[in-house]
C-alpha cells in the first residue's frame, strides 16, 4: 500500500505542475493573439494546425513510449512544452504563434500516453484486479485543479507587473509574465520525473538497444491500429472522445472574446482568470462526482459517461444564447462540471479493454481521435465564428455533442454483454 501512495504522489505531482504551467496563460492568451493582430479565423487556424500536428504525430509518439520507455519520452515531451512556452513570450506575427503551436502540439503528442500507461501498468503491477475507477478520477481532478490554480495565478501575476508597459508590441507584458512562471514550473516538473519515475518493467517496453527500430516502431502501431479496429468498443469511446474533444476546443478557443463582448467593462486578468479558475473547479468537482455517480450506476461507467456528455451539451446550447454576463459564465462552469464527470468512466472502460504491452499506443489513438474532433472544433467552427458568430458556432457543437452521448449507452450494454458472457463461460459445466 505504501508504494501504491508513493505511486501516486509522484504521478499526481506531475500532473498538477503540468498543468498549473499550461493554465497561467489560458485566461487571456487568445486576447493576446488577438491584441498582437491575428482574428479568430487566423486564431482558430492555429488552433487547428496544432491539434493537427498531434494528429500526425500521435500514434508515433505513442509506439515511442512502448518502445523507449515512458520516462525518457515524457521528459522530451516537457522538453518540448518548455520550448513552446519560449516561443509564446516570443511570438509577434501569425507564423510565430504557429511555431510556437507547433512545437506545443509535439509536447502534447509525446506525453499523451506515456506516463498515463507507466501509472495504470504499475498500478496493475501491483494488483491485477485493481479498481482503476478511483485512482483515475484522481487523476482528472489532480490535472484539472492544477489548471484551477494556474489559471487564478495567471489572472493575478499580471497584477503584480502592472508597472510594465502594455503595449501590443512590447515583450515583457504583464501578460507577457505568465510565460516566464510558466517555464520555470515545468522546469520543476521534469526535475520531479527525473527523480520520481522508476521504470523497472521490462515486459512493457523494450529497451533502446535492444528493441528499438523502425521496423518494431511500425509492428506496434500496426497492432494497436488493428486492436482499435477489431472492438466496436474501443471504436465506440474514440467516436465519443472525438465529439468531446470538438466540443471542449470550440468552448476553449472562443470563450474570451465571447466574453470580453459580454463584460459591462473593459475585462482584466482577474476577471478572466477568476472565471477560468471557477471553470476548472467545477471541472474537479465533476471528476469527484463522478466516483460516486459510478457507485450509483452500479459500476456502469457508460451510463456516466452518457449523462456526462448530455449535460455538457444542454450546457452549451443554453450558453449560446446567453445575452448577460453572470447567467453566460454560470453555464461555463456548468459545462466544465457536466463534461469532466466522464473522463475518468471513459478511461476506466477503455484500460480495461487493452493490453499492457500496448497501453501507450492505444493511449495514444484515444488521444488521436480526441484531437482529430479538437482540429475539426477550430478550424471549421472558427471560420462559422468569424463569419456568423460564437453564439452559432456552439449552437451546432451542442447538437453534435448531445447526439454524441448516444454512443456511450451503446458502449455500456456492449459491456454489460461481455460481462454477461464472460459470467456464464466462467459457471461449470455438468
Amino acid at each position: 500500500m505504501n508504494a501504491i501512495r508513493h505511486l501516486q504522489r509522484v504521478y499526481y505531482s506531475i500532473l498538477f505542475l503540468r498543468w498549473f504551467a499550461g493554465a497561467l496563460p489560458i485566461p487571456f492568451v487568445i486576447l493576446i493573439m488577438q491584441k498582437r493582430g491575428l482574428n479568430l479565423a487566423q486564431i482558430g487556424l492555429i488552433s487547428g494546425l496544432y491539434s493537427l500536428t498531434i494528429v500526425l504525430l500521435e500514434l508515433p509518439t505513442g509506439g515511442l513510449a512502448d518502445a523507449l520507455g515512458r520516462k525518457p519520452v515524457a521528459l522530451a515531451a516537457h522538453s518540448f512544452l518548455l520550448l513552446a512556452n519560449v516561443v509564446f513570450l516570443l511570438a509577434f506575427s501569425f507564423y510565430a504563434y504557429l511555431a510556437a503551436y507547433v512545437l506545443l502540439g509535439i509536447g502534447r503528442a509525446l506525453s499523451s500516453g506515456a506516463l498515463d500507461a507507466w501509472f495504470v501498468d504499475k498500478l496493475l503491477e501491483h494488483d491485477p484486479n485493481y479498481n482503476l475507477q478511483p485512482p483515475l478520477a484522481y487523476v482528472e481532478t489532480f490535472g484539472t485543479l492544477g489548471l484551477a490554480l494556474g489559471a487564478l495565478t495567471g489572472g493575478i501575476i499580471p497584477q503584480l507587473f502592472s508597472y510594465l508597459p502594455n503595449e501590443a508590441s512590447t515583450m515583457f507584458t504583464p501578460f507577457a509574465m505568465t510565460f516566464i512562471v510558466s517555464i520555470a514550473v515545468r522546469v520543476v516538473a521534469m526535475l520531479v520525473i527525473v527523480v520520481g519515475v522508476r521504470e523497472t518493467r521490462d515486459d512493457a517496453r523494450d529497451t533502446l538497444n535492444t528493441a528499438f527500430t523502425p521496423r518494431k516502431l511500425s509492428f506496434i502501431l500496426a497492432d494497436a491500429i488493428n486492436l482499435s479496429r477489431k472492438s466496436q468498443l474501443v471504436l465506440l469511446l474514440l467516436a465519443g472522445s472525438l465529439v468531446a474533444s470538438l466540443a471542449l476546443m470550440s468552448v476553449e478557443t472562443f470563450w474570451q472574446p465571447h466574453f470580453a463582448a459580454l463584460a459591462e467593462r473593459s475585462p482584466n486578468s482577474l476577471l478572466f482568470g477568476t472565471l477560468m479558475t471557477l471553470g476548472f473547479l467545477m471541472g474537479t468537482v465533476g471528476n469527484l462526482a463522478s466516483i460516486r455517480l459510478s457507485r450509483l450506476f452500479k459500476q456502469r461507467h457508460g451510463f456516466v459517461a452518457a449523462l456526462s456528455q448530455g449535460l455538457a451539451a444542454i450546457s452549451i446550447l443554453v450558453l449560446a444564447s446567453q445575452t448577460r454576463f453572470l447567467p453566460a459564465a454560470s453555464l461555463f462552469c456548468g459545462y466544465y462540471f457536466s463534461l469532466a464527470m466522464g473522463n475518468a468512466p471513459v478511461a476506466a472502460i477503455f484500460n480495461r479493454e487493452i493490453p499492457s504491452n500496448r497501453r501507450s499506443s492505444m493511449q495514444s489513438i484515444l488521444s488521436l481521435a480526441g484531437y482529430s474532433g479538437s482540429f475539426l472544433g477550430s478550424f471549421v467552427l472558427g471560420l462559422i465564428a468569424h463569419t456568423y458568430s460564437v453564439s452559432t458556432a456552439w449552437l451546432i457543437t451542442g447538437i453534435i455533442l448531445l447526439i454524441s452521448s448516444l454512443l456511450y449507452v451503446r458502449a455500456e450494454r456492449l459491456t454489460q454483454d461481455s460481462l454477461s458472457a464472460s459470467t456464464v463461460s466462467a459457471e461449470p459445466t455438468r
